[in-house]
């Protein structure tokens, strides 16, 4: 995961409402994916910010990765589970956090 999206995520979390304006996953994904795009026209790289299977770990947390009707994008998944807009905003960084740390633990 592209280290500058990891660090503009956090930037988002400690204070949603000043980049957001209120907590949402959908605004938090919108929001991201432009700054992303920032990224690609100043570096000519687009970074996937959140590659390397937060897809499939997802799945694995709700239990759909056997479910081959599942075809959902991730933050639909987190949406769907959650009561609230803010509750899903609030289980995306835990799972992301979760995510990381695994994939910090697997490389070593």
């Amino acid at each position: 995961m592209n280290p500058e999206i990891i660090k503009f995520l956090h930037e988002i979390e400690e204070r949603p409402g000043v980049f957001l304006g209120k907590k949402t996953l959908k605004g938090l994904c919108e929001y991201v994916e432009g700054y992303a795009h920032c990224m690609y026209t100043r570096d000519g790289v687009h970074p996937e910010w959140l590659q390397g299977g937060f897809q499939k770990f997802v799945e694995k947390h709700y239990d759909l990765h056997d479910n081959i009707h599942t075809n959902r994008y991730w933050p639909d998944i987190i949406q769907f589970f959650n009561p609230s807009e803010e509750r899903a905003f609030d289980e995306f960084y835990e799972l992301m956090d979760e995510f990381l740390k695994e994939r910090t633990s697997n490389q070593r």
